[in-house]
């Protein structure tokens, strides 16, 4: 019994020496902004894997890291990487500096170089930004889009990817040159 007390209050001494030596959380927020908006949340090399209604692998998205500041409803992501694969095994294979996701539309907004990489038929698509619209698993953009196949090079401005039935649809200026 004594051995229990003991250890009871050695504990408890424990506790509070400890309580004494950990940093006050109670400050204002504020204080460490140094006037910018607060960052409410961080990750770094961050991996989130979505799932199908059978259990199997939708889509994987990859980031190297990504910042929520307070108020807002987008993250900046840099370093990303999405994967998908499609019912019929196409696989594909999205890469871009940065970003920005808005987590309740489950879009992402990719900038500053994009690639498309379909493994299958070893195409690529390459634009400078595109929005992903990841539940209706469709890629779209504005900006001029080079589409490369080991047969063809294709130039135009703006497209239409469905990651479904794996057809670009390019929106003007369209020229190809064949190989």
């Amino acid at each position: 019994m004594k051995a229990f007390l003991l250890a009871l209050v050695g504990l408890a001494m424990a506790a509070v020496f400890w309580h004494r030596l950990a940093p006050d959380v109670s400050l204002d927020p504020s204080a460490f902004t140094d006037g910018r908006e607060l960052v409410t949340s961080y990750l770094h090399s961050g991996v989130r894997t979505q799932f199908a209604a059978d259990g199997k692998v939708a889509d994987v998205l990859a980031i190297d890291s990504a910042e929520r500041k307070e108020g807002s409803d987008e993250t900046a992501l840099e370093g990303i990487q999405f994967f998908s694969e499609n019912t019929d095994g196409t696989q594909w294979h999205i890469d871009s500096s940065s970003g920005l996701f808005f987590e309740d539309a489950n879009e992402l907004f990719l900038q500053d170089g994009v690639r498309i990489f379909e493994a299958t038929r070893k195409g690529t698509i390459d634009t400078e930004s595109m929005w992903l619209l990841i539940d209706e698993k469709r890629a779209k953009g504005n900006r001029n889009v080079v589409l490369t196949s080991p047969d063809s090079r294709t130039i135009g401005t703006g497209f239409e990817l469905d990651l479904v039935t794996d057809i670009a649809t390019l929106k003007g200026r369209v020229r190809t040159d064949y190989e």
